[in-house]
């Protein structure tokens, strides 16, 4: 199969079209805006310009594949971005669409259903955030042992760009990837195994909309400062961090060393937020590590090096969430890996190599389907159990 040309289509104003009120941007507009990344010989072809995107071909590098699809949006988020620095927004997205993909351990080949909606026909913004997901996917590179080879991820497929009548900006888009068969990472964990939690960046995107509902209702504006220089419009726009490539790294590293991938990680879970009555947040989503096993239970200890940053203790504070309701927030930890105890050493200290501060932060034992957690900001353990 011969390799396609790398496309680089950096927006120029004189691509710029003028925008017609009321209407989407125009297939060429969003095919100047997608740039690709094809790959070294073998994921996807490109293979012709389609009326709102580039046409591509899966090749038979898939054949016998499995194919694992994730669709994410940035939420209320947005809203920050957008008064700050909407490109920004693109940083979100690429780590949610990242961050949940390499947890089944999918490897992501392809960006599509890019959708982004503005307020008003802001081209600059539209340009900036495609721009911005395009440098992301240039540095989304994989290389495999044996038949595989190395590529980047392409943006490509079907997308929209317009203007939003509710008057509110929204960012969205689909990834694709692949595993083989057998090699799928499932969460199946067993009494004995390991929680290895890797820090977070902050509030992650999904506790953005009960927080700026919360300021609002005690007039806490944006610019308030809340730790010293930072203010919380500046600390609720920090980017979801990407935990994509130290994890796509560990797996090769756990390929070589090991053999088995899933012989040593068995479950990730990317901890996202969620109004705690929903039985669906954050924390508590640790649960779902154990799969259908009734008989065990998750227990997150107090004793570890990930302590809950800043904002969340203001929140706890300021806003006066119990500490038993703060499970709605990741409280300093954003993923959680469930290991073989033999190889937690290992992990820990692939993880910390490549920039990521991690530790144990509890273990799967017998018990109730439930999660035991000792809180972080008092002396009591709280149980939780899943609903939803």
């Amino acid at each position: 199969m011969a390799e396609a040309n790398t496309t680089k289509a950096s927006p120029s104003s004189a691509q710029r079209q003028p925008y017609n009120s009321g209407e989407a941007l125009g297939p060429q507009i969003l095919k100047v805006m997608m740039r690709t990344h094809p790959s070294e010989g073998g994921a996807i072809e490109v293979v012709g310009d389609g009326s709102s995107g580039f046409m591509t071909r899966e090749s038979d590098y898939f054949n016998g594949k499995l194919k694992y699809e994730v669709v994410h949006d940035v939420g209320a988020k947005c809203q920050v971005h957008w008064v700050r620095d909407p490109v920004v927004a693109a940083k979100d997205l690429g780590a949610v669409l990242g961050n949940s993909s390499i947890a089944v351990g999918s490897v992501p080949v392809k960006i599509s259903g890019f959708r982004v909606m503005l307020p008003g026909p802001n081209y600059d913004v539209a340009y900036g955030i495609a721009e911005s997901l395009a440098e992301q996917s240039m540095a989304w590179t994989w290389g495999i042992r044996g038949k595989d080879r190395r590529y980047s991820i392409i943006m490509s497929g079907s997308g929209e760009v317009s203007v939003n009548p509710q008057n509110r900006f929204e960012v969205s888009g689909t990834m694709s990837g692949y595993c083989r068969p057998g090699e799928e990472i499932v969460k199946q964990g067993r009494e004995g195994n390991v929680l290895i939690g890797l820090e977070s960046g902050g509030v992650h995107c999904s506790a953005i909309a009960y927080l700026l509902d919360a300021f609002e209702k005690r007039n806490f504006a944006m610019d308030r400062l809340f730790d010293k220089e930072v203010t919380l419009g500046e600390e609720l726009a920090k980017p979801t961090r990407s935990y994509l490539m130290p994890i796509k790294r560990l797996m090769g590293h756990i390929s070589w060393k090991v053999g088995s991938v899933n012989g040593v990680i068995k479950g990730m879970a990317h901890v996202h937020a969620r109004d705690w009555r929903s039985g669906e947040s954050g924390l508590l989503n640790l649960v779902d590590l154990v799969g259908a096993q009734n008989n065990l239970e998750v227990f997150v200890k107090r004793s570890h090096s990930l302590a809950p940053q800043e904002i969340f203790r203001f929140v706890h504070t300021e806003l006066g969430v119990s500490a038993k309701d703060m499970i709605m927030f990741n409280n300093g930890i954003g993923y959680v890996m469930c290991i073989e105890k033999p190889y937690a050493d290992l992990v820990i200290g692939h993880l910390r190599g490549s920039g990521i501060k991690a530790d144990v932060i509890g273990e799967i034992r017998r018990g109730k389907k439930r999660l035991v957690m000792e809180s972080p900001y008092d002396q009591n353990s709280y149980v939780y159990y899943k609903t939803g």
